[in-house]
């Protein structure tokens, strides 16, 4: 006999964009188009499905978590739009004002993909740390605002997994 008041669901996601695949729009209904690129825009719609639908804690890995800058405290016209950083803080904001008990992990890489000193990666460090910032200025908000006592740390937790990039130099 199982017992189903012990289960539990994992769903993984993966995304693509027609630079790694051949699209075709006539066999999919979740493609859309961005800057003439077509690509499958059903990763963030199903991350989105699955954060508004958890109920204890969520836990994800990116190598690049940045975005809903229209949020951040600070370069919020930068062009980092999707919003599952924001939909992540709002459902912790939820739990926190309602008393439950939930908390996301998300693991993100030391550096992302390439020379850790190079100017893109760099960029991609400091878009990161604005998502971060917004995330727990808003976890922060709320713990203030219920009396709660927590920290947002305890709320959001992000854990750095250290990633060996290779880098081809010239001898």
């Amino acid at each position: 006999n199982l017992d189903h008041s012990k289960s539990w669901n994992c769903q993984l996601f993966r995304s693509i964009t027609d630079d790694s695949a051949d699209l075709d729009p006539s066999k999919s209904r979740s493609l859309n188009s961005k800057k003439g690129r077509l690509l499958d825009a059903s990763i963030a719609q199903a991350f989105i499905q699955m954060i508004r639908g958890s109920h204890n804690f969520i836990y994800m890995e990116s190598q690049f978590f940045m975005g809903s800058a229209y949020s951040w405290l600070k370069n919020d016209d930068v062009s980092c739009d999707h919003t599952i950083p924001a939909e992540i803080a709002q459902k912790i904001v939820e739990k926190i004002h309602s008393g439950e008990r939930y908390v996301a992990y998300v693991v993100i890489a030391m550096f992302p993909e390439g020379d850790p000193s190079g100017y893109l990666v760099q960029e991609q460090l400091y878009w990161q740390t604005r998502t971060m910032e917004m995330m727990y200025s808003r976890i922060a908000e709320a713990i203030r605002e219920t009396g709660n006592g927590t920290h947002p740390t305890g709320k959001c937790n992000f854990n750095v997994k250290k990633i060996a990039y290779f880098i081809n130099t010239k001898e």
